[in-house]
């Protein structure tokens, strides 16, 4: 589309270096859109690693954690929510 008006534009001595121009401009522009997405990429990246820096582990929970394991864990659960399912329900 660009190129056609260009064309309408521009006498014929001048067109080749109109889209010369054209096609540069138009990859500046798309190195430019892709090193401003990098740098908003990087930058929530790093906002993201200080996040996590600033988490700390509780370690009071280590010590109430059940020790049944896994499977004990699953069946503990599925029977809380199956009684929470049926309490709402009535």
């Amino acid at each position: 589309m660009s190129g056609s008006l260009l064309a309408s534009l521009m006498e014929d001595r001048h067109l080749g270096r109109a889209h010369a121009w054209l096609q540069g401009s138009e990859q500046i522009s798309n190195v430019a859109g892709a090193t401003t997405a990098l740098a908003f990429d990087t930058a929530l990246l790093l906002l993201t690693v200080g996040c996590f820096v600033q988490v700390r582990p509780c370690l009071a929970a280590a010590d109430t954690a059940p020790t049944g394991g896994l499977g004990q864990g699953l069946r503990e659960g599925i029977a809380f929510a199956w009684a929470t399912g049926r309490s709402a329900r009535a």
